[in-house]
């Protein structure tokens, strides 16, 4: 009722105001149309969808002198009543939008679920927190100086990489490698995730190489890139534990079949061995069913509660690894972390490599395939796959240091598969011996 007394008076002030403006003559009111003037239809133009339509002569007073003043202040009425509710409409809807956000914060909130933020979220939190930590100033000096901060930050990246951009493109990898390391140490994580995207600027090599000797953001977004489609493998992968000698022995594993794990050469024929599985975790007792020493490699069998989904061996009759191949060596660390890394063949068929697996005097390895894939420590008995994603290699021995100028480089040593074929005709003849 109260919304109706208000438009009244509205109303009637509008009758006051129309009455006064018309009354006012043309000091205040544009020309007169011309005194003499044709009869016919004359149309006057109101508030939007409101037109009316006089006949007769428009010249003189009368009737037809107020009509229009009349109509103005019927439109004004409906105009003013039209708002009035819109408004009214658009308060209730803004109220019930806000209050159905609030809800959808508090659900968010209960159910401990938090939106990615953004790189430029996460820049401008370190710097307001950094602000707070070093100076004096007030939150809204802290806003403004944050955002400065990273605007210019920003601004930097983008002469670096106008910079290096030739480089980074550059087909030559020694020239790409330095490009991509000298650009990580300023530039935010998203960056280097934006030279993977679409196929990506750098070479997968060359991510592998900044993720295993760079530190901070740029070497977990490297890895994160590197990982993303190998989670499938990971079911596949254990950790192979011998505490038969006193001292424990590890290794990492994979199944070749159902019930059959290759690994490295860390038990005896016969010898049993713990299977471990880091995520979830869960262990079981297994046992060395064949061994290759010229290969450092050998089979535990496991019972069918120890069962785990079988990668694919590259074919026996198959070429195997060829020289400038791209391989992937997928690792699992004790802790259960997932590190994938990618490089080529740099040799096949190598001899004379020596190892030391714990002896006093180290082992002699021929026919290897060598390759320039940064590998982790402890990570020996990793599978090494090729293209299409068949298991060509076990991993015997490697190395994650180099330099970045490509003066050393990454020299990882994988037994082939073919080992591996010839360990499962030992396997299966053992069974039915």
């Amino acid at each position: 009722m109260e919304r109706f007394g208000r438009i009244g008076t509205l109303a009637f002030i509008a009758v006051l105001w129309a009455t006064g403006v018309y009354a006012a003559g043309p000091a205040t009111q544009p020309p007169p149309p011309p005194a003499a003037q044709a009869a016919g239809p004359t149309t006057y133009a109101v508030p939007p969808a409101i037109t009316v339509e006089l006949k007769g002569k428009t010249g003189g007073g009368g009737l037809g002198t107020w009509i229009p003043v009349i109509s103005a202040i019927i439109a004004a009425i409906a105009a003013i009543s039209a708002a009035g509710f819109t408004a009214t409409q658009g308060a209730r809807s803004q109220a019930q939008l806000q209050a159905g956000r609030l809800v959808h914060e508090v659900t968010l909130a209960e159910s401990g679920r938090v939106h990615d933020r953004t790189s430029e979220d996460r820049r401008l939190e370190q710097a307001r927190e950094e602000l707070r930590r070093n100076t004096q100033l007030t939150e809204m000096e802290i806003e403004q100086t944050a955002r400065k901060a990273v605007h210019e930050q920003r601004i930097e990246e983008a002469k670096l990489l106008h910079l290096f951009f030739d480089k980074l493109v550059s087909t030559d990898e020694r020239e790409q490698r330095l490009a991509l390391f000298a650009v990580s140490a300023f530039v935010d994580a998203s960056v280097i995730e934006q030279f993977a995207a679409g196929g990506g600027v750098v070479t997968a090599g060359n991510l592998s190489k900044l993720a295993a000797s760079a530190t901070g953001e740029a070497s977990s977004a490297a890895q994160t890139i590197l990982n993303r489609g190998w989670e499938s493998a990971r079911p596949s992968l254990v950790v192979i534990l011998n505490r038969a000698s006193g001292s424990e022995s590890a290794a990492v594993g994979f199944f070749i079949t159902e019930t059959l794990i290759a690994t490295l050469l860390i038990a005896e024929v016969g010898g049993e061995v713990t299977v471990f599985w880091p995520e979830p975790k869960r262990h079981v007792q297994g046992r060395c069913v064949a061994k290759s020493v010229s290969a450092q490699a050998m089979l535990v069998q496991v019972e069918r509660e120890g069962r785990g989904p079988p990668l694919s061996l590259a074919p026996p009759d198959a070429d195997g690894a060829v020289l400038g191949d791209a391989l992937t060596l997928t690792q699992l660390t004790h802790e259960g972390r997932l590190i994938v890394r990618t490089g080529k063949a740099t040799g096949v068929d190598v001899d004379n490599v020596r190892i030391h697996a714990g002896g006093p005097n180290p082992i002699r390895l021929d026919n290897l395939i060598e390759t320039d894939i940064p590998s982790e420590p402890g990570v020996g008995g990793s599978p090494v796959f090729d293209s299409r994603g068949a298991v060509v290699g076990l991993l015997v021995a490697g190395s994650s240091r180099f330099g970045v100028d490509g003066a050393t480089a990454p020299i990882s040593y994988a037994a082939p598969a073919s080992e591996l074929s010839t360990l499962l005709n030992q396997a299966a003849a053992a069974v039915s011996a």
